[in-house]
């Protein structure tokens, strides 16, 4: 599995675990996997990354919020598509 796949599977893994009501281990995790996905991200066109500050945005305001269903659907359905791109 490359980088970007393992990337993408902890995304989906941590927004499983929002998802279940494990909130405070996935937010623990976050900032390093939110800091790997930007520096994924910076080799990408500049388009693309102003996309990903606005799916980075989303993500924040919904941790801000507590809302951790809005967090894992941005990060499994939004911020997985960084590193495919």
């Amino acid at each position: 599995m490359n980088a970007p796949d393992r990337l993408i599977a902890k995304l989906a893994t941590l927004a499983q675990q929002l998802r279940i009501g494990h909130s405070t281990a996935a937010c623990v995790e976050l900032p390093e996997l939110m800091t790997a996905l930007a520096t994924q991200v910076a080799a990408y066109p500049e388009a693309r990354q102003q996309a990903f500050s606005v799916q980075l945005t989303q993500a924040v305001q919904s941790w801000e919020r507590h809302d951790w269903l809005g967090l894992a659907d941005t990060l499994e359905y939004e911020l997985t598509e960084a590193p495919a791109v």
